[in-house]
C-alpha cells in the first residue's frame, strides 16, 4: 500500500520547486540589490502549494489503517521532528541575521530599514525546514485526532 497519492506528490514536488525559486530570488548578504524583491511575487504561489500539499497529506493520513499504539508512537515522533524542524529554521534565521550585520533596526544592517520581508530575508518564510515542519505539524495533529476519534469510538 502506499502513503502518498500521486496528488500528493504532485504536491509535494510543486513545494519543493517554488522553494527552490524562492531561493533563487534571495539575495546573498554579501551582495547589494535594489532590484526589488521579485521573490515576494511567489509567496501566494508557495502558500497554496504549501496548502494544497498538507491538505492532501491529511487525506492521505486518513487512509492508514494502524493500531491506536502506532498513532501513539507517530505522536511522539511527529512532535519530535516537528521541534527538530523548528530549532533549525529558528537557528537558520539567526545565522541568517548574524550575515546581514543584524536586524532591520540596526543601522549597520544590510537590511537596515527594509523591514523583515525584503530580497534578503524571502528564503525566512519558505524554505525545506518549514515544509517539513508544517508536514510533520500535519502528522502529529493528525495523529491526535486520531486517538482522540478512537478514544470516543470506544
Amino acid at each position: 500500500m502506499r502513503f502518498l497519492t500521486k496528488r500528493s506528490y504532485f504536491w509535494l514536488v510543486l513545494s519543493g520547486i517554488v522553494i527552490y525559486i524562492v531561493n533563487v530570488f534571495t539575495t546573498d548578504p554579501n551582495v547589494t540589490t535594489g532590484g526589488g524583491n521579485v521573490g515576494f511575487l511567489f509567496f501566494p504561489v508557495a502558500i497554496v502549494f504549501f496548502f494544497f500539499f498538507l491538505k492532501n497529506l491529511w487525506r492521505d493520513l486518513k487512509h492508514l489503517k494502524l493500531n491506536l499504539s502506532t498513532w501513539r508512537l507517530i505522536s511522539v515522533c511527529s512532535l519530535v521532528v516537528t521541534l527538530l524542524f523548528s530549532y533549525l529554521e529558528y537557528q537558520f534565521v539567526l545565522d541568517s541575521i548574524k550575515e546581514l550585520g543584524g536586524t532591520p533596526q540596526n543601522r549597520d544592517s544590510r537590511i537596515y530599514r527594509f523591514g523583515w520581508l525584503n530580497t534578503y530575508t524571502n528564503d525566512f518564510y519558505f524554505n525545506i525546514y518549514t515544509l517539513l515542519m508544517l508536514g510533520s505539524a500535519v502528522l502529529f495533529f493528525f495523529s491526535i485526532f486520531k486517538k482522540i476519534i478512537s478514544v470516543k469510538n470506544s
